[in-house]
C-alpha cells in the first residue's frame, strides 16, 4: 500500500508519520526533505533570499525511484512531503492533505527555526507564497490543528490499517 501525506511546512507530517510507524500502521517512511537538490544554482532568489520553500528544489526522479524500489518489498509505504502527488509519477492508494491556518503554521515555523526568527521577511517572501500555492482539496483533507492522535486515527480508519 502506498500512502501520500502532503501538507505545508510545520503541519505535523513527520510527527504523524512517526506515530504511524510506532503503531505498525506504516512499515517505511520516505521523507521528501531527504531529496533536496544540493546545487545552489537551482535555488530561485526571492527578495534576496535563497528560496528553499519551492517545488523546484526537490529531486522528484529520485523520489520516484525510491518509492518504486521500496514498494518492491511490500508492506505499507508512506511518503510525506510538501508537494505530492503533483511532481511524482507514483500513484498512491491514499492521499491525505493536512491543512492549517497560516498564523498557526507561522507560529510553529518560528518556534522550530532559529534562522527564520532573524529573517522574518523570508516567511512572507518565500514560505507563505509556497504554502498558498500548494493548497488543494483533493484527497482526504485533515485538520493539522487537531491532536496528532486524532489525525492518526483518521488515517487508520480510512486505510483500514
Amino acid at each position: 500500500m502506498l500512502i501520500f501525506l502532503s501538507g505545508p511546512t510545520c503541519s505535523g507530517k513527520t510527527t504523524i508519520a512517526a506515530q504511524l510507524v510506532d503503531l505498525g500502521v506504516v512499515d517505511v517512511v520516505i521523507a521528501q526533505d531527504a531529496f533536496y537538490l544540493t546545487d545552489p544554482a537551482i535555488f530561485r532568489e526571492v527578495d534576496g533570499f535563497e528560496n528553499w520553500d519551492d517545488a523546484s528544489v526537490f529531486e522528484y526522479t529520485a523520489i520516484d525511484k525510491e518509492i518504486t524500489s521500496t514498494m518492491r518489498f511490500g508492506g505499507t509505504v508512506l511518503v510525506e512531503g510538501l508537494c505530492f502527488p503533483d511532481h511524482v509519477s507514483s500513484v498512491p492508494d491514499f492521499l491525505f492533505r493536512l491543512t492549517c491556518p497560516h498564523d498557526e503554521l507561522r507560529r510553529r515555523r518560528f518556534a522550530r527555526d532559529e534562522w527564520i526568527v532573524s529573517h522574518p521577511q523570508y516567511w512572507t517572501s518565500c514560505a507563505l507564497p509556497f504554502i498558498e500555492a500548494q493548497q488543494r482539496a483533493d484527497g482526504v483533507v485533515l485538520d493539522a490543528t487537531r491532536p496528532v492522535a486524532e489525525t492518526v486515527q483518521a488515517i487508520r480508519q480510512t486505510t483500514g490499517r
